[in-house]
């Protein structure tokens, strides 16, 4: 048995998860409404994130438990289709994974936990970094057929999308606080030593160097302290 997508179904559907992905504001509320819907286009299948951090891979989310234990000896063998990814391969689909030899340590773990059909695809943002990889996995031996394939990939670079926003809004947001925090810490500073705002903001990105403490969190130490970082 093999599943199919119908081209008229795959357009409602993206429209639906993409209205309601643009809902949502955490990279972490993203990825689980991500595993949820693969999971249900998958019909009995898994998925799972693992995000790009710092150049190596996190798991993020898996919709299975076995999958996540597969996942996790991925990333302490450096071996299995995530890491090909990170090596620059543009998407790995095994069909069978018992019949295949391209993982010879990984491969017999994930059998073990239940995976037979595998797709693993890169999600890149709009600069065309690495975010992370999307996993779908299947019990059954050519269950994802180079049909489904095709629906996971654009399935994956909606997914990317919308990581990619959640991702750009958090960091905007990040910088608000920052900004914020710094405003407010240079008029303590300008308060109680008589300084005027270009000498409490040298102040403050002096502590920062010589502490190397980022000026964001030097900055709400004094606003909650009212006094400079011993």
């Amino acid at each position: 048995m093999t599943i199919s997508v119908l081209p008229a179904r795959r357009t409602r559907e993206f429209t639906e998860f993409a209205l309601h992905l643009h809902r949502l504001d955490s990279v972490d509320d993203v990825a689980t409404a991500i595993a949820g819907e693969g999971s249900r286009i998958l019909a009995d299948g898994a998925v799972s994130i693992l995000l790009n951090h710092r150049h190596h891979l996190v798991p993020q989310v898996a919709s299975h438990p076995t999958l996540r234990a597969a996942d996790r000896v991925q990333l302490e063998l450096e071996q299995g289709p995530a890491i090909g990814l990170t090596a620059g391969c543009d998407a790995v689909h095994c069909p069978d994974l018992a019949a295949s030899d391209q993982w010879p340590l990984w491969s017999p773990v994930a059998v073990a936990h239940g995976w037979r059909s595998w797709v693993t695809l890169p999600m890149q943002s709009r600069k065309q970094h690495l975010l992370g990889v999307l996993s779908f996995a299947h019990p059954r031996p050519h269950a994802i057929t180079p049909e489904l394939g095709c629906y996971l990939r654009d399935f994956s670079v909606h997914a990317a999308i919308a990581l990619d926003t959640a991702g750009t809004r958090y960091n905007l947001q990040r910088a608000i606080e920052a900004q914020t925090h710094v405003g407010r810490a240079v008029g303590v500073l300008m308060e109680r030593f008589t300084l005027d705002a270009d000498q409490a903001f040298a102040v403050l990105r002096r502590y920062s160097q010589d502490r190397n403490r980022k000026l964001r969190d030097v900055a709400s130490e004094v606003v909650h302290t009212r006094r400079l970082p011993r």
